[in-house]
């Protein structure tokens, strides 16, 4: 339908003014024409459509077919420059779309911005009937930053390790915090002791002082109380080397980690002495309760000669940790000299063999009687403090090593009580 002049003349199109735009009419999508051109591009209700032409393009303003907004484009534009889109206050601004349709969409996206609310991104898993079964969502308010998550629960999660990169003020990850060693104190009391012997906490060592010399006449030794809950392990330090093909074997009742007592039991301590030098110490996996057996055996008997007894020790479940600091202190019972608090480290390395005053234990880590010297005495009714840091000494508890703390009185009745602390750093991959 042509454009009727106000003269009753009709065109295809007609300019306003001398200089201003033309406005143009037909039913195909216009091609041609210069820049403020507008078209009128002919249809039903629902398809006709309003043109302007810019910058060399026609752009489509008005579509009858999506006036409900359902649909803004049917092409890709370019933003030639900025833009503002104001909303009034507490107005949506809203961006919404779904992988079907909102009647029976799997999964929606939906972007909110409203001056009160704040922004809300959110990703939306349908249920196929129009509703949702569970979002994630990030909030962001005046008030708060939120994330929520329905769907499986796992929160924000890092894509990527930025460990490295990480400062004072950084979100850290769970990969990141499982890396890290955690620092624990542990304590322990002791309280009355009225022997003049060595007490111990964390462990104990309980040995002959004397050696024994297993040979063909003399082949077995026998160690601990029968009834006894030792649930130690049996330990030997050698004089030096046995008879090639000796072999040391420990017999007894067992329990192991799971609790289990096993009547009966027997384990090789040394599948042959020959290999063993001055001071090597050895024990067995099992643990033992009550008394036990050593029995030497071989090529005419055997013989083998060492110290002997049961080791219990502190490994905080077979973990390795790293010691840190060492603090006892507490209130005295008699006046005493040469007492002592150490901290040891058992392994099998720093044990002495001696033939008639044997002190079990490995290397000391800690000794309140090497630090203090001529000042570590006790006081009847006086109280006590010994402390050390910056140790960093590493306890494989996982193979096999762990402390003792050993407490030496000097005269019965010396202490009335004392807390002992152990400050350490348990290793993250344990």
């Amino acid at each position: 339908m042509p454009i009727v002049n106000l003269d009753g003349t009709t065109n295809d199109d007609f300019r306003i003014g001398k200089k201003g735009p033309r406005i143009r009419q037909g039913e195909a999508t216009p091609t041609s024409g210069v820049d403020g051109d507008l078209y009128l591009q002919h249809g039903t209700a629902e398809t006709a459509r309003l043109w302007h032409r810019r910058n060399g393009v026609w752009r489509q303003l008005a579509d009858q077919a999506y006036a409900d907004g359902v649909t803004m484009y049917e092409t890709d534009g370019s933003l030639t420059s900025s833009r503002v889109i104001t909303g009034a206050q507490g107005k949506n601004f809203s961006i919404i779309t779904y992988d079907t349709d909102p009647s029976s969409y799997n999964r929606g996206q939906f972007i909110l911005l409203n001056s009160l609310v704040g922004i809300n991104l959110t990703h939306a898993a349908g249920d196929g009937l129009g509703g949702s079964t569970g979002i994630k969502r990030l909030l962001l308010t005046p008030t708060v930053i939120s994330f929520t998550d329905t769907i499986d629960s796992k929160g924000v999660i890092y894509s990527h390790d930025y460990s490295a990169n990480y400062t004072a003020r950084s979100l850290i990850d769970k990969e990141y915090v499982d890396t890290l060693d955690q620092y624990a104190v542990v304590g322990y009391s002791l309280a009355g002791v009225g022997s003049v012997d060595d007490i111990y906490v964390a462990g104990h060592y309980d040995a002959s002082a004397a050696h024994h010399q297993f040979w063909w006449g003399d082949a077995t030794a026998t160690h601990g109380t029968a009834g006894n809950m030792q649930g130690a392990h049996a330990f030997f330090v050698a004089s030096g080397a046995g008879d090639s093909g000796s072999v040391l074997t420990v017999t007894g009742t067992s329990i192991n980690d799971a609790g289990i007592r096993i009547t009966s039991d027997s384990e090789i301590l040394v599948a042959d002495a020959s290999t063993l030098s001055t001071d090597d110490y050895v024990e067995t996996t099992k643990r033992w309760l009550g008394q036990i057996t050593y029995t030497i055996s071989g090529p005419g008997g055997g013989t083998v000669t060492g110290n002997y007894g049961f080791a219990a020790y502190e490994t905080f479940g077979d973990r390795d940790f790293t010691v840190k600091d060492f603090k006892a202190d507490g209130y005295g019972g008699a006046t005493t000299t040469d007492v002592d608090f150490q901290l040891i480290h058992h392994s099998s390395a720093g044990w002495t063999y001696h033939a008639t005053a044997f002190q079990p234990g490995g290397t000391v880590l800690a000794s309140a009687a090497a630090d203090v010297s001529t000042d570590g005495d006790f006081v009847d009714g006086g109280y006590f403090h010994y402390e050390r840091v910056g140790l960093s000494t590493a306890i494989s508890g996982s193979s096999g090593d762990g402390i003792v703390i050993r407490y030496t009185a000097a005269a019965a009745d010396s202490l009335r009580f004392a807390n002992v602390q152990l400050g350490y750093l348990m290793a993250a991959t344990t």
